[in-house]
């Protein structure tokens, strides 16, 4: 395995609480297509975070975003995140069919789970990043949200 595959794979082994935290907390807000603004928010704020640039509300769509790293030249590497939730899907975490508390079985959940599927590809995202920087690999990271 090369340097840069090993900093990358350290970096998610560092990070795997913080990134379970994370798919919990874009589970919880379960938004439904085209109103998943606490989520779009969440990572708008954590890709500032993290250094990158963020455009919130990208392409004319309040719940969408385009974020943007770079380490000098190279190649782009784009990547996207899935937040949003379906509808009559309000599931609790238990072992047994119920809704979520404070929701209705009518309530969105994320049963594919795109709340999983982008942080995973967050997570990636990010370890790229930790291994651009420790090794000096030059790119651009692109990274979006899009609703629905």
């Amino acid at each position: 395995m090369s340097a840069a595959k090993a900093t990358a794979r350290a970096w998610i082994e560092d990070h795997h609480v913080e990134l379970s935290e994370w798919t919990s907390a874009i589970w919880q807000l379960a938004e439904p297509a085209w109103r998943e603004y606490r989520s779009a928010a969440w990572y708008v704020e954590r890709l500032r975070a993290e250094g990158f640039e963020v455009e919130a509300g990208s392409g004319g769509m309040p719940t969408a975003f385009s974020a943007t790293w770079s380490n000098g030249d190279g190649p782009t590497l784009l990547s996207y995140a899935e937040y949003d939730a379906v509808p009559g899907n309000s599931q609790a975490a238990a072992t047994r069919r119920a809704p979520r508390p404070g929701t209705t079985r009518f309530a969105a959940g994320h049963t594919d789970p795109h709340s999983a599927l982008g942080i995973g590809s967050l997570g990636g995202l990010l370890a790229t990043k930790a291994a651009m920087e420790g090794h000096g690999i030059g790119g651009t990271l692109r990274y979006t949200g899009e609703p629905a």
